[in-house]
């Protein structure tokens, strides 16, 4: 279904170079200029219509990126889908998993409550640094303050190293984060 060329009057919508199609049961989002559906099964002509906006604001941003003539530093360049991907999984770590076994096991690592909410409060403001990454000068910054929060919790010591927050931190963000800065 996606080799299928439509004629411009058959578009219920465009934005920038993607229209939208009514399908019967639902709405599609093609690129007019070479025919390739990017979406399809939208139950609604607005949803289709944000599809098709977002899609035109990302063409038009990679445009822009691309008519940039100034060179770039490689540690300011912007992270690929991938890498983007390892990032927004960071955030769902701070945001949930970290914070729920810091409640939970605080006493194992001999905190108190108040020295445990301490830590998922600074959590969560690594969480809100996670979503704002978008290039590796970005990513580096966030990475320092995973480094520093690494650095406060080393003094709350499980007697199992592989339960220790230090270790987490270790193993679970910073060994996966690293090697985004450093391969180009």
């Amino acid at each position: 279904m996606s080799n299928i060329k439509p004629v411009a009057n058959e578009f219920a919508g465009i934005e920038g170079n993607y229209g939208i199609v009514n399908q019967g049961t639902g709405y599609a989002v093609v690129n007019i200029l070479t025919g390739e559906m990017k979406a399809h099964n939208i139950s609604s002509y607005l949803d289709a219509l944000k599809t098709a906006e977002h899609l035109a604001k990302r063409d038009k941003a990679e445009e822009v990126i691309n008519l940039e003539t100034t060179p770039v530093s490689p540690v300011s360049t912007f992270l690929d889908e991938l890498d983007m991907a390892t990032v927004r999984s960071m955030v769902t770590y701070f945001e949930q998993y970290a914070p729920n076994t810091i409640r939970r096991y605080h006493r194992d690592h001999n905190a108190t409550y108040d020295e445990a909410e301490a830590i998922c409060k600074k959590c969560l403001e690594i969480a809100s640094q996670f979503q704002k990454v978008k290039t590796k000068e970005d990513l580096k910054n966030v990475i320092q303050s995973v480094e520093i929060l690494k650095s406060k919790v080393s003094r709350y010591q499980h007697h199992h190293y592989e339960y220790r927050w230090t270790t987490h931190l270790q193993k679970d963000v910073l060994d996966k984060l690293v090697p985004i800065l450093t391969h180009l």
